[in-house]
């Protein structure tokens, strides 16, 4: 009996060896299975062609066929790669309508589309917005966004932008506005920032700039200025903080005060007033505010100036006339008198 066992043994053994060997065939360093059926680690009624109950370990997953590799019920899917050569990633539905999407095109096409109902938070499970970045930090830099043009060959005038924008009907853009960066004539710079709004669909204008320099150009795209406007301001008041020299010089007494003689000549030779620019140098390069105030001021002091000399010799003139006119009534009395002596002679 005990020889029966042994011997039914070394069978079921053999039996199980042979059935292991025609299951997995070695190939090289691999090992495959050439059952046409499906294959279950962890059930026995595999629904797959490996069906896994359990986690799965390793460092990464190839999942691919004809058609991609769907991992749902067939209305939500997940679709990595196929066979037709525009290997992309996919999340969604199939008729690409309501549900939520993720979609990206794979090598040669480069797009990508998130179509989420609701908000999308980054850095946060609640988020707030449409998209809401966050980050928990207790110094240094926060949330932070990055656009980024990677082509620095062709920096020049090449734009990075963020456009904000409604639609009309038909789904084109209409009114929008634009913030947006473009490149300088050297790689990889910036040569300015811009903000601008369509008024229409089809007319844009930089409205607000800020060159790598520092100087901000509202109306202009090359301000030459830490403030450059083209157009009119207006404002309640305006304050210029450095003035390099005030008009105060004209009332010292060292102060060589031109003629009015002397004005006169300047202005036939020169039509325009000493010390003050012409016409053509006002167009070419503009006048300095401040430096204007202090010349027109310069001006006004000079013209006190004048009218207290001219009141001096007013006030002169008319005391020599009041002392001529005295002169004059002590000349009447006198003729008086003569005239009535004259008249007592004759009688």
């Amino acid at each position: 009996m005990k020889k029966i066992t042994i011997l039914l043994a070394l069978m079921a053994l053999s039996t199980f060896g042979l059935k292991a060997q025609t299951t997995w065939t070695p190939s090289g360093n691999n090992i495959y299975n050439p059952n046409t059926g499906n294959v279950g680690i962890g059930t026995t009624t595999p629904n797959a062609k490996l069906d896994v109950n359990g986690s799965i370990g390793g460092t990464s997953l190839l999942l691919q066929g004809s058609n991609g590799a769907f991992i749902g019920d067939g209305t939500s899917k997940v679709w990595i790669g196929n066979s037709g050569g525009t290997n992309y990633i996919e999340s969604g539905n199939n008729a690409w309508t309501s549900s939520p999407l993720l979609y990206f095109t794979g090598y040669g096409a480069s797009s990508g589309t998130f179509a989420f109902k609701g908000n999308v938070g980054i850095g946060t499970t609640t988020p707030m917005k449409t998209l809401h970045i966050a980050k928990n930090v207790a110094n240094g830099v926060g949330a932070s966004l990055l656009l980024q043009n990677e082509n620095y060959a062709t920096n020049n005038g090449a734009e990075t932008e963020i456009v904000l924008s409604h639609l009309t009907d038909s789904g084109s853009p209409y009114r929008f506005a634009k913030i947006h960066t473009v490149g300088a004539d050297t790689y990889g710079t910036v040569d300015r920032l811009s903000f601008g709004i369509a008024g229409s669909s089809t007319t844009y204008a930089d409205i607000l700039t800020i060159k790598y320099t520092g100087n901000v150009g509202i109306g202009t795209t090359s301000p030459q200025y830490k403030l450059s406007v083209k157009g009119t301001i207006g404002c309640g008041e305006v304050k210029v903080e450095d003035v390099s020299s005030w008009a105060d010089f004209v009332f010292h007494p060292t102060y060589k005060l031109r003629t009015l003689g002397e004005v006169e000549q300047f202005i036939k030779t020169n039509n325009h007033l000493p010390e003050i620019p012409t016409e053509s140098e006002v167009k070419q390069n503009g006048i300095g505010l401040g430096e204007m105030n202090a010349k027109l001021l310069q001006k006004i002091e000079e013209l006190t100036l004048y009218m207290i000399e001219q009141q001096k010799q007013t006030s002169e003139q008319q005391k020599q006339m009041l002392e001529q006119q005295k002169q004059i009534n002590e000349l009447k009395e006198l003729n008086n008198v003569l005239v009535k002596e004259v008249q007592n002679i004759k009688k």
